[in-house]
């Protein structure tokens, strides 16, 4: 009897484990994207997931991000940031444009809450944001490109949002 009993709780434990093994997303679920369209399409917190890289024709930016969160308040229309960015750049006329990049990311350090460290050494930039907030239109969210996936789980920012001669993909993830 408590053998059944023992062969019936494991074929249990089989059945629920088999279950949640083949009921889990396996990651072929493809997102399916469309425009964001209305401001509360982005409300709340949502974080970078992963390194990006950005090409534009003879320089390449690639940007690893640190406990990077973009929060979106659609009633107060802002965003806030946190986290750290560590942008590298690369590409034959890097040392010609470097000044130019540098005084770019050094006018960022004059917004409250942004700290901008600047490597000459590699052509690195780390921009370091402490809940720094900006008022966003709507209009200007929507000009930035941002689409959204099927579940309202995912963000994205790339070269197929409407930005010419870019070749890059920012993924956010609702938190």
């Amino acid at each position: 009897m408590k053998n059944k009993r023992f062969l019936a709780g494991f074929l249990g434990l089989i059945l629920v484990f088999g279950l949640l093994a083949f009921g889990c997303d396996d990651g072929t679920d493809e997102d399916i994207w469309s425009d964001v369209t209305e401001f509360s399409q982005v409300h709340g917190t949502w974080k970078v997931t992963s390194t990006t890289s950005l090409t534009l024709e003879f320089i390449t930016m690639t940007a690893n991000y640190s406990n990077y969160t973009m929060t979106f308040d659609a009633d107060e229309e802002t965003v806030s940031v946190s986290g750290s960015t560590v942008t590298t750049f690369s590409g034959d006329l890097i040392p010609i444009l470097w000044p130019s990049l540098k005084l770019i990311f050094e006018n960022m350090e004059l917004e409250e809450g942004v700290t901008v460290t600047i490597n000459d050494e590699n052509y690195s930039i780390t921009t370091t944001y402490d809940n720094f907030v900006q008022q966003i239109t709507e209009e200007s969210l929507f000009d930035a490109g941002f689409q959204i996936n099927q579940h309202g789980t995912k963000l994205k920012i790339s070269d197929e949002s409407g930005m010419e001669g870019l070749d890059f993909e920012i993924i956010l993830s609702k938190q």
